[in-house]
């Protein structure tokens, strides 16, 4: 197993998030307590691993983003800012359109794949394959599920190890190797310790595979060659804020793709690990070659697995690329990309 933590210093685990859920505040207030407790009391904090994670945080930040700032002052009243890009509205004829599309879903609850299904049957587009990873128990009843559809589909059995992440990098050749260049990931989200966690998956399917969702979003990949990511959005949020237990990784696994820390700096993700992303986006990676030797055993873990570091990692991919991330408020005529310090739907 990689050891994605240089430091041999055993620091004392120390859950934010169990005194979190009892302070009425946001996430930017929040990361302010912190930011004065560390600085006051570093002698004191610095044996913890959420001050070494918050420490190494700050790479992520921007320079001008810091607590004096008129920016980082903006940013806490309105809890959200946009992007700004030069857009190059490259036309569909400077590059072949994209026709048909590679949809890599992990099912581990039948409930909710049964949601995905169903809205799949309702989209506006309906060139696409299944690629569906899902442990040896669920196989005949997704099996019987598929058939009464009509769906093109294939079925990979694969352990829960890695949550969604491992089992999607496993197939991820294959999807390639079938002439896919845009992919969408999605799984069978539930996150059972969040009391929204139904409106949270909602929001998330609504926005990715809706009616009208997979064919706007196709159109806008063609007509902007930049984008090699479209997350949901209200779900692009800043690693600065919402890194977890997961900075050391992020940041381990980032150098090995050949990124430097100055590029990681501004680092925004997909909250929920779901998005559309073009094949040149993934393969930094893929690249990476993480094998069920990296991953954790499955425990229940809330935070600071390979898993949670990689829903991250998947943005230094792109960066990795060269390519932009953009949001589903995006359409052929404009690029959006909207990052919320304050989400609403989680700590």
């Amino acid at each position: 197993m990689r050891s994605h933590n240089p430091d041999k210093e055993p620091y004392i685990i120390l859950n934010f998030d169990k005194v979190w859920r009892f302070v009425p505040m946001n996430r930017p207030g929040k990361e302010m307590i912190k930011w004065f407790l560390f600085n006051l009391f570093p002698f004191f904090t610095k044996k913890l691993a959420v001050y070494q994670n918050w420490k190494t945080a700050r790479i992520f930040a921007e320079n001008n983003t810091e607590i004096w700032s008129k920016k980082f002052w903006k940013r806490i009243i309105y809890h959200h800012y946009n992007l700004n890009f030069y857009q190059k509205n490259i036309g569909p004829n400077d590059k072949k359109n994209i026709e048909k599309i590679a949809i890599v879903l992990h099912v581990f609850y039948l409930d909710v794949f049964l949601e995905i299904i169903d809205l799949l049957k309702n989209s506006d587009f309906q060139d696409f394959k299944l690629f569906i990873t899902t442990p040896e128990f669920l196989k005949e009843e997704i099996s019987t599920i598929l058939k009464a559809g009509s769906f093109q589909h294939s079925i990979f059995i694969i352990d829960n190890r890695g949550r969604d992440v491992l089992p999607f990098l496993k197939i991820l050749q294959y999807v390639f190797d079938e002439g896919y260049e845009l992919i969408l990931k999605i799984h069978t989200k539930r996150s059972n310790h969040l009391k929204k966690r139904d409106l949270w998956k909602d929001d998330l399917f609504n926005k990715i595979i809706g009616k009208d969702c997979i064919g706007k979003v196709i159109h806008t990949f063609n007509q902007h060659q930049e984008i090699g990511m479209i997350g949901p959005s209200g779900h692009i949020l800043p690693m600065a804020l919402y890194y977890g237990g997961n900075a050391q990784k992020v940041l381990s696994l980032s150098l090995e793709m050949g990124l430097k820390k100055e590029q990681l700096q501004n680092l925004h993700f997909t909250a929920g690990t779901m998005f559309y992303a073009r094949k040149e986006a993934l393969i930094p990676v893929l690249n990476l070659g993480l094998t069920d030797q990296d991953f954790e055993p499955e425990n229940n873990q809330l935070d600071g697995t390979l898993a949670h570091a990689m829903e991250r990692v998947f943005a230094s991919g792109l960066i990795a690329s060269g390519l932009i991330l953009a949001d589903t408020n995006s359409n052929p005529g404009k690029i959006t990309c909207r990052i919320d310090l304050n989400h609403a739907f989680s700590l």
